[in-house]
């Protein structure tokens, strides 16, 4: 090797250790953060984006008062998978949370841009999204951004407006199950002193039309089976597929009046359970 080439070698060498480093750093900082938000948390509500857009308030408000003791925490990951919900309700449910609420469609569902999500290239994704979470969080000085799932917009006026494109992108849906069912049924099982709850979230009409009636009702056949596997209750928001344009901002995320009802009626369901 020549001394040119040697000295190559060892810059990228030296570059790649240090990239390493900045990620074992980045990864304990992700791990210290969320442990020390999530200990306190009386009542955690976690999913997808869906799930911010229906939970405007991270620290939730009156409307869900009754869901649990406070302190309230609704987590709604962009592009959230998974593992993401997984992750943040066991860490919550060791932390003695009272009452844990998670989005049921990341778990059962993939849209038609997605992967299954299982196995090891889809772990490294999953930590890499973590990574850059925690980095964006550093850098921007806001220690809770990621854990509040970014900001909501401006204005959350609209009528289920979408283009072809983006339902082209996500339609239609696969149905390929949990990757980690047993980790949910142990999840439930294992504390008893925590009530779990699945959310099903609702769809505009342009989005269940694109998907269409069978396949609807197939991922909510799927999401009754996975609720019932683990022994928690599932919540339906839209069970006969009546929730109107005037309630999305696009094909899936809810705008105001939608959150509102959301809001409402997932508040007086879970008052109803036993």
């Amino acid at each position: 090797m020549t001394p040119s080439l040697r000295a190559v070698c060892l810059a990228w060498i030296s570059a790649l250790g240090l990239a390493g480093l900045v990620a074992l750093l980045l990864w304990q900082a992700c791990e210290r953060r969320f442990a020390a938000r999530i200990e306190t948390v009386g009542t955690l509500v976690v999913g997808t984006s869906l799930v911010r857009f229906a939970v405007p308030s991270a620290q939730g408000d009156d409307t869900l008062a009754t869901l649990g003791p406070r302190e309230f925490l609704r987590l709604g990951f962009p592009g959230g998978q998974e593992r993401h919900v997984l992750q943040a309700a066991s860490a919550a449910a060791e932390a003695g949370a009272a009452a844990i609420f998670i989005e049921v469609n990341p778990i059962v569902s993939r849209f038609a841009n997605q992967s299954p999500g299982c196995g090891l290239r889809a772990g490294m994704r999953y930590e890499r999204s973590v990574l850059m979470a925690t980095a964006e969080a550093l850098f921007r000085l806001d220690e809770d951004f990621w854990l509040r799932g970014g900001a909501l917009p401006a204005s959350r006026a609209g009528k289920g407006e979408v283009t072809e494109e983006t339902l082209s992108l996500l339609y239609p849906l696969s149905l390929p199950g949990s990757c980690f069912p047993d980790a949910w049924r142990r999840l439930v099982e294992d504390h008893t002193d925590t009530r779990f709850a699945f959310l099903a979230m609702p769809r505009a009409p342009v989005a269940r039309d694109r998907i269409g009636r069978d396949a609807m009702r197939d991922f909510l056949e799927a999401s009754e089976a996975f609720a019932a596997a683990t022994g928690a209750p599932l919540f339906i928001a839209d069970p006969d597929g009546s929730w109107s344009a005037a309630h999305f901002l696009d094909q899936a995320h809810l705008n105001e009046a939608g959150s509102e009802r959301f809001l409402r009626s997932f508040a007086q369901w879970w008052d109803e359970q036993p």
